[in-house]
């Protein structure tokens, strides 16, 4: 009624003012539950504050590395997954005031239902939280794309949002050309990550992972790179609506991040390349730190093995330990070679 409208948006008001001040607490959402969902997308419309749900650990860092990159003094907050994850954020929530929140929902290689489960909880409880949404999604297009797609995007229509779908990362060879996805000149489907064992890709047409019924646009580098590409993105970001770009360097990356949050309805769906830019202010260097450094890696990937080897051929007094995943030694004998590595210097 509009008694309990009133006094509703008497609240998002004054909730919207303590968030600006960075002193919101969860009292004031707890109490409100039944209108989280009015609140939410109030709020969303007047903070800077962005959450990114990732369906890995590794993707969760990765974005808020970038997003440190264009600002580093941005309060930056990556979760791993836990048992109780809303308690987990609430706890965080209430101790925090971040800029920037990485959430992991470690769904990449489990079943598309539970994954898809989980990303809904994420989803809503950010926008629950006034936060901007961002759905991290594997450059190489892995994982449990449709579903979780599908979660993050009925939670976010449901508070208003229209999407940007750019998942290019140019400065790893990952571009997008007429609506596919490539890793340099191939095909994901024809690259190496067609072969991954755990999350195969298996499809490189970006519109295949939107299910239901929605609007679908495709941008291509000549709109990307047009001037107007702001107003075009307004006005093709209706509710709901999914924009997918194409995009072959970081600068193309940079616009279309630019584009998107000027439009405050327009929730992001993308790689880490989304979210690079070009620091406004010089950075200060970090003073030099001289202390013994662990490198520990599970990757798969050919190109992390290159980089540990480049790493162990031109940095002094290293040494590499590779270990069988099939044939793994006991704990105790990792940590011990890692201690003797470490008292030989």
């Amino acid at each position: 009624n509009a008694n309990s409208r009133n006094e509703i948006l008497q609240r998002v008001a004054f909730l919207e003012f303590r968030d600006a001040l960075s002193i919101a607490t969860q009292m004031e959402v707890n109490e409100y539950k039944g209108t989280l969902r009015y609140r939410a997308t109030m709020m969303r419309r007047t903070t800077m504050r962005l959450a990114i749900i990732a369906d890995d650990l590794t993707g969760a860092v990765d974005s808020a590395a970038a997003y440190r990159a264009f600002n580093p003094g941005a309060n930056c907050l990556v979760i791993p997954w836990s048992i109780e994850p809303v308690q987990r954020w609430d706890q965080v929530l209430a101790d925090h005031v971040p800029d920037l929140l990485c959430i992991s929902t470690d769904s990449r290689n489990i079943n598309a239902t539970t994954a898809a489960n989980r990303v809904s909880l994420a989803t809503d409880w950010a926008l629950i939280n006034g936060f901007r949404l961002m759905k991290k999604v594997d450059s190489l297009m892995r994982g449990n794309l449709t579903s979780e797609l599908d979660a993050f995007m009925s939670e976010a229509t449901t508070a208003g949002c229209s999407f940007l779908f750019a998942p290019a990362l140019p400065n790893q060879g990952r571009v997008t050309a007429g609506g596919h996805q490539y890793h340099g000149s191939q095909l994901i489907t024809e690259s190496e990550a067609a072969t991954d064992p755990l999350a195969p890709a298996s499809n490189s047409e970006l519109k295949s992972f939107i299910s239901g019924e929605r609007p679908i646009h495709q941008l291509d580098l000549e709109q990307v790179r047009d001037p107007s590409l702001a107003e075009l993105l307004q006005r093709l970001s209706t509710r709901g609506a999914v924009i997918i770009a194409d995009a072959a360097t970081d600068d193309d990356m940079v616009r279309l991040r630019r584009a998107a949050l000027n439009l405050p309805q327009v929730a992001l769906i993308g790689s880490s390349g989304i979210l690079t830019d070009i620091p406004a202010l010089p950075q200060v260097a970090a003073p030099l730190i001289f202390t013994n450094l662990l490198i520990i890696t599970a990757s798969r990937r050919k190109e992390v093995k290159d980089q540990l080897r480049h790493f162990a051929e031109h940095v002094e007094s290293s040494r590499s330990i590779w270990v069988d995943p099939d044939d793994l030694p006991a704990a105790t004998t990792i940590c011990e070679s890692i201690r003797t590595a470490f008292a030989d210097g």
